[in-house]
């Protein structure tokens, strides 16, 4: 799909907010283990967290912090660091491919870029994917235009206030990705539960 405000199919679950807020609890399509528990149910932040742990009430704001961190609940995924303030800005989920390959994409779509001037020029992509069977977590980076804001995120898992994955250089890991709208120039981050392989190597 085009990387744009709008992505066809796709359901919209948090529009703009001029304060750090929670969506609505969304289901998970699939069978989806997070920690080797199987989780049902998520909700996302305008602060670009989304945490199984759906009875959290404190929002994260949007200044992202090294994790884990005190400021975001147990159970959590994220690309902390942008906010969802801009009249295009939305939060919106798709599902890709079929059963049981399925992916869920969790989508930032023309995020505001932390710190910039309203009104001004800037939009922020990344995604968070969720997927069926192998039950890896991707961050996908896809598309920015900072503008004259911040471009920088933590991103990672926090399992809860002791134990934590991060991306190195978190909080402040910027897009590698350009602004073009479609997926030439994505990158990826992802994150493999169970034993990893001796070798960091891909064919």
């Amino acid at each position: 799909d085009a990387e744009q405000p709008a992505v066809a199919g796709a359901t919209a679950i948090l529009a703009v907010s001029s304060t750090p807020t929670w969506s609505p609890a969304q289901t998970v399509p699939f069978s989806f283990q997070f920690n080797g528990i199987v989780e049902t149910s998520f909700k996302v932040s305008s602060t670009g967290v989304l945490t199984f742990t759906t009875s959290a009430v404190a929002v994260p704001t949007s200044t992202p912090a090294v994790l884990p961190s005190a400021s975001i609940p147990d159970k959590s995924i994220m690309t902390w660091g942008v906010e969802g303030v801009g009249a295009n800005d939305a939060i919106a989920t798709k599902v890709y491919g079929t059963a049981p390959n399925r992916q869920l994409w969790v989508m930032f779509l023309s995020y505001s870029v932390r710190g910039a001037t309203a009104g001004s020029s800037n939009w922020t992509y990344y995604s968070i994917v969720l997927e069926e069977s192998s039950n890896a977590i991707f961050f996908v980076d896809q598309r920015i235009n900072a503008g004259n804001g911040t471009d920088g995120c933590a991103i990672g898992i926090q399992i809860d206030g002791t134990t934590a994955y991060q991306v190195a250089g978190s909080p402040n890991v910027a897009h590698l990705s350009a602004d073009l709208p479609d997926a030439t120039d994505n990158k990826y981050y992802a994150f493999f539960p169970g034993p990893q392989p001796q070798y960091d190597a891909k064919g």
